[in-house]
């Protein structure tokens, strides 16, 4: 049963990797660019905090699903990132757990900007890096609970099984009508 668990917990975070990899840098474009073709626009960027989030919030009552999508969506995105973390750098320290969040948004940040497959926007950062808060503090309240590391990655692994399958499924589904 440790085999099992510890093959899903590696597994899902491979899964949750890839899933990460091509929300932030929609993996269609760099094999564009790798074909010679190119994407053209302008580069958008913001590096006033709050200021997309405000924006966001205004416009809710035109449409209240793009406001939830863009700032639940940064959030939910770093939970499993924020719970992975502690395990797979095996340190328990929550500042230098929230430096590397900080510093992996960043440079997922820095890259759409590059290529153009995204926005720099300051307030990704900030909900991003809360959301890997939310993920580093259940990690923490897990092994406070479990009293031991093995057992609170047992349990993070079986959410992400019980989490990640389902999500798989549906994106394959999705995947398949399009």
């Amino acid at each position: 049963m440790k085999k099992i668990l510890k093959i899903s917990f590696w597994l899902m975070f491979l899964v949750y990797i890839a899933l990460m990899l091509d929300l932030f840098f929609r993996i269609e474009y760099f094999i564009g660019v790798l074909q010679g073709r190119f994407i053209t626009g302008a580069r958008n960027f913001n590096v006033i905090p709050f200021y997309t989030i405000k924006e966001f919030m205004e416009k809710a009552e035109d449409n209240p699903w793009l406001a939830i999508y863009n700032i639940l969506g940064n959030i939910i995105v770093f939970i499993p990132y924020g719970m992975y973390l502690p395990i797979i750098k095996k340190s328990n320290r929550l500042g230098e757990n929230m430096s590397v969040v900080l510093l992996t948004s960043l440079i997922i940040e820095i890259i759409q900007y590059t290529f153009n497959v995204g926005a720099f926007d300051v307030d990704d950062l900030i909900l991003n890096t809360l959301g890997g808060f939310i993920g580093i503090s259940a990690y923490f309240i897990m092994l406070k609970i479990f009293k031991r590391r093995e057992k609170a990655k047992n349990v993070i692994a079986m959410l992400s099984l019980a989490v990640g399958v389902p999500i798989i499924f549906l994106g394959l589904i999705l995947l398949w009508h399009n």
